[in-house]
């Protein structure tokens, strides 16, 4: 999976995670379940937005995230990681063979389900690719909002049938 540097493509990229080391540069991506993930690089002074829908988390997206930073002289140690509002367990209802890839890349940890369908839980499953990528856990923040739950406050794709906005998540390289 690959990370596009925003001076690789330019002021109007494209793609599902982006990095900029540029000051006062920002970088984002839109969601409406799917997990937003901002990465601060403090010692590079670089930043990464990552767009993380159950592909991208099973895929390990986040972890190529901090590959990038990595691969340009950050220290996963020291980096710092905002997993933001999407669709939580709660709300996340997928079919059996979903949940059994997710188990058998996650764990059960992931995964719930109380007799009926289950449901997955993709913070959680970027979380643990971060904090396998070297992260260290008092540095990743998980904010508790469900999009779809939140109806007042967040946008739902799945809530609301693909017919709705958009979140800005972004982060802007100023040290």
């Amino acid at each position: 999976m690959e990370v596009a540097s925003l001076a690789e493509r330019g002021t109007w990229g494209e793609a599902d995670a982006l990095w900029t080391g540029a000051t006062d540069v920002s970088v984002g991506v839109n969601t409406a379940d799917c997990v937003p993930i901002l990465l601060v690089d403090p010692d590079g002074h670089r930043v990464a937005a990552i767009h993380s829908g159950w592909r991208g988390t099973e895929a390990e997206i986040a972890g190529a995230g901090v590959e990038a930073l990595v691969a340009r002289g950050a220290k996963p140690a020291r980096l710092l990681a905002a997993i933001g509002p999407s669709i939580r367990m709660c709300c996340y209802e997928v079919g059996d063979d979903l949940a059994e890839r997710f188990v058998a890349r996650f764990g059960r940890a992931v995964v719930a389900s109380d007799g009926g369908k289950p449901h997955l839980d993709l913070p959680k499953a970027v979380s643990m690719t971060l904090l396998g990528r070297g992260l260290r856990e008092g540095n990743i923040e998980v904010l508790p909002h469900c999009t779809s739950c939140e109806a007042g406050d967040f946008f739902s794709f799945r809530r609301e049938a693909g017919v709705t906005g958009r979140h800005l998540n972004f982060a802007t390289c100023q040290f």
